[in-house]
């Protein structure tokens, strides 16, 4: 005991002690308050506390609340006799024991401002102050509005409490928010203390199922009371946490999403299923469902007729996770002996009861349930198995034993009832069910792309092409008369996806060789820069040739078979193969494509031999010149005989400018332009324009001579033209010898006016004028009269005017 009494600044702090300091053993909650020592200043509790003292020098003539060590103190010094006078002074008056007769009437105001002062102070309840107590003073309050005020203060105050604190019993504060809050909605309060009552009935409920640790710190906003709902979700108190999201407004589907994945982990299917109903939309009933199961799996004993039925393009982001969840979940076969087990034990558990209780699909065959508790005695009976040495290996699953997993069951429950058309077939396929999915795309009638993607590209990444074929042989026929629109679309789609190999492969399985050897002409033409290359990627062609040949060979045998039956029987006209997924031919269509091709092999291989024989540091001139003649052309690929008319005309300007000389391609070009009926004008003149371009017109002579050879040696109006291009494209050519051979070009020309044109075109007006002369041709003469006026060749101008004037000086009679 100090011997001056501190003052309220000197006591000790309340947070500076959590037991009483007098005892040492009272730890202080809601319930066990805080004292204050006045004469020591610590902190001590109820029953260490019990009295009181005067201190004069302090609070006057008021009595005041010491603990019992200072009261011992105290005492023994006044009993001794011996205190000094300083502690006389500190301690008047005689130590006193609360009593309850003399504290009735201890707390009177005495109208002395100080004094009361001191009392108002100094006023404290001795236990926990109750809320019935104070609504009944305030209940004399006269000014309702004031008092709904002072509730709502109270309120919020109260609200601060509600923080993690060992000391504070939430329990309690929520009940006196609860009980203020409704007294003040009694007298007209503002809607935001129905809020605040909620909120305490949230924590009431949260501290009544022992989650207080759960509690957010910060006031019970819509963001702490959705933390507080997580919480409880993650920490599997559903019943709670459904509870709160219903007073809070918030969805529910959440926790009933976490509840029955839950009950899938703990292998309650039953209760899961009940859970997710209240998650997603339900696309389809039991009824329907055991109907298109009996029709997938080719159960039912007639076809029934099942109307298509529309399903979303996308199925539910938790039906994913619930199908991944069942398929991580060890599907283990019950043992006879657990099951006889739990026949034993059925009467006097009653929670297995349901095992033989639970109404099944009508589709699935009646065996009893995997709940939970059987789950147990199974793994523990294996357990046992384990112990003795009895491993068991596990023996390869039939189909129909998979299907009776209760996994299998599950999933297929949950894709039927709430998954899409893409879910369902998703399913079927990774569960190894081809032909359960093949039959649900057909009797629901879906879209080509839904086959595509969900059961044509499975099997194709599986390497399992020729199992899909064979299934769609089995539902359909040989000819995939059913299945022709689907088959079809995927075809068109690996086109569009630039899929060769795969739509290469599918052609094959399909007994489709026609559509095969035109995949095997796109391949040989992929990614070639130049014609080694392509000449390179022969075995496409020879491929395609093979293909076509051998569906040659059998339209020639189905053409006697014909004539056979035509003879034997009139009646009898239809084709031996029938309606066919193949692309039919007739003979004759197939010899052109097979002579094409055969082209096309001597063309590369012709070419490919120009390329070998050029130098390798020069660049190669057939690309060059294929520049040349695609100058308005953006192509990057090489021309072949497979495409238009436009790139064969290059081919055949190729083989003629890419030779050692004329002579070596022409007979080929010229084979070219006879079977694809090209214009000889466009491929010689095309040619000779682009030998005179590049200083070749010496070559221009011979090409006129092998094409006089093969038109039996006269010169015909297609030569003149020849020439005329020739010569147009190489007057601007500064070569020394271009001059004499324009001369050479000119006079073979046949044509006078072509040849008066030629002279006039190159500037040899001298030339064009004896010749027009030497035929009287006026028309000429006044041409080559305008072209000297306008290059100033007075000579060439007086001569033409001359020739004029004289021809139009009248003949005497």
């Amino acid at each position: 005991m100090p011997k001056q009494a501190p003052n309220r600044q000197q006591w000790t702090r309340d947070e500076e002690a959590s037991h009483c300091m007098c005892c040492r053993r009272a730890a202080f909650t809601m319930l066990m308050r805080r004292h204050h020592c006045r004469r020591c200043g610590r902190v001590v509790c109820y029953a260490c506390s019990t009295h009181r003292i005067r201190i004069p020098e302090l609070y006057d003539e008021l009595e005041v609340r010491i603990c019992n060590d200072c009261a011992a103190s105290s005492t023994a010094g006044k009993d001794q006799g011996d205190g000094t006078s300083s502690e006389r002074s500190a301690t008047s008056g005689q130590v006193s024991k609360s009593s309850g007769r003399s504290d009735s009437c201890k707390w009177q105001l005495s109208g002395i401002i100080t004094h009361d002062k001191l009392l108002r102070e100094e006023f404290s309840y001795e236990h926990a102050p109750s809320v019935a107590l104070s609504l009944s003073i305030l209940r004399n309050h006269v000014e309702q509005r004031s008092c709904v005020d002072l509730l709502l203060f109270h309120c919020r105050k109260l609200e601060k409490l509600i923080v993690p604190n060992p000391e504070v019993d939430y329990g309690l504060v929520a009940k006196m928010i609860n009980c203020l809050a409704f007294a003040a909605k009694v007298r007209g309060a503002p809607g935001e203390l129905e809020n605040i009552r909620e909120h305490s009935e949230i924590i009431m409920a949260v501290v009544q199922q022992g989650c207080e640790s759960l509690i957010p710190t910060g006031p019970l906003n819509n963001h702490n009371l959705r933390k507080l709902a997580d919480a409880l979700v993650e920490a599997e108190h559903w019943t709670l946490a459904l509870e709160v999201h219903l007073k809070c407004g918030f969805a529910t589907t959440g926790v009933m999403a976490a509840h029955g994945l839950a009950c899938l982990r703990a292998g309650c299917y039953d209760a899961a299923r009940e859970k997710f109903a209240h998650c997603m939309t339900r696309l389809s009933s039991e009824q329907l469902n055991s109907s298109i199961c009996k029709n997938m799996f080719g159960v039912a004993s007639t076809e029934a007729v099942l109307l298509p039925r529309k399903r979303p393009q996308r199925g539910p982001a938790l039906l994913q996770e619930i199908l991944q969840l069942i398929a991580a979940i060890p599907q283990v076969q019950t043992q006879p002996e657990t099951l006889h087990r739990a026949s034993l034990i059925r009467s006097s558990n009653t929670s297995l009861a349901s095992l033989f209780t639970r109404r099944r699909e009508p589709y699935v065959q009646q065996r009893p349930l995997q709940e939970p508790a059987l789950n147990i005695m199974n793994a523990l009976a294996g357990l046992k198995n384990l112990a003795k040495g009895q491993y068991g290996g596990q023996m390869p699953a039939s189909e129909e034993s998979r299907r009776q997993e209760r996994g299998f069951e599950e999933s297929l429950h949950y894709v039927l009832t709430y998954g899409s058309h893409a879910d369902i077939l998703t399913f079927l396929m990774r569960r190894e069910e081809l032909r359960a999915a093949l039959r649900y795309w057909q009797h629901q009638q879906l879209d080509a792309d839904l086959f595509i993607q969900h059961i044509f590209y499975p099997q194709l990444a599986n390497g399992s092409l020729n199992v899909l074929m064979d299934e769609l042989q089995q539902l359909d026929d040989a000819q995939f008369t059913a299945w022709r629109l689907p088959l079809l679309q995927t075809c068109r789609h690996l086109e569009q996806q630039q899929q060769l190999s795969s739509l290469y492969q599918l052609q094959l399985l399909l007994k489709d060789p026609i559509r095969a050897s035109m995949t095997c002409v796109k391949f040989y033409a992929l990614q070639c820069e130049n014609f080694q290359k392509l000449h390179a990627n022969a075995q496409h062609l020879l491929a395609a040739l093979r293909h076509l040949q051998g569906e040659l060979d059998m339209a020639e045998w189905e053409h006697l078979q014909r004539q056979q039956v035509r003879r034997n029987s009139v009646s009898s006209t239809a084709s031996v193969r029938g309606a066919c997924f193949a692309m039919q031919m007739d003979a004759r269509a197939l010899n052109g494509h097979i002579n094409t091709i055969r082209r096309q092999l001597e063309v590369a291989k012709f070419l490919d031999k120009c390329e070998r024989e050029q130098p390798p540091d020069e660049p190669l001139r057939t690309i060059q010149t294929l520049k040349q003649i695609r100058l308005e052309s953006s192509r990057g690929t090489l021309p072949t005989l497979f495409e238009g008319a436009a790139d064969r005309i290059q081919i055949c300007i190729l083989i003629l400018m890419c030779g050692k000389n004329i002579d070596e391609g022409f007979g080929l070009a010229y084979g070219i332009m006879q079977d694809f009926k090209l214009a000889a004008i466009k491929v010689f003149g095309a040619t000779a324009k682009y030998l005179s371009r590049n200083q070749r017109l010496g070559e221009v002579e011979r090409l006129l001579d092998c094409i006089g050879s093969n038109n039996g040696g006269g010169i015909s109006t297609e030569s003149d033209e020849i020439l005329s291009i020739a010569i147009n494209a190489a007057v601007h050519s500064s070569a020394p010898e271009t001059k004499q051979m324009l001369d050479r070009l000119i006079k073979r020309i046949g044509s006078v006016e072509l040849r008066v044109s030629s002279y006039i075109y190159i500037g040899q007006l001298k030339s064009a004028y004896l010749l027009a002369n030497k035929h009287e041709r006026l028309a000429d003469i006044r041409r080559i009269l305008r072209q000297a006026e306008l290059t100033g060749q007075v000579h060439i101008k007086r001569l033409c005017e001359m020739k004029l004037q004289l021809s139009a000086v009248p003949t005497p009679l």
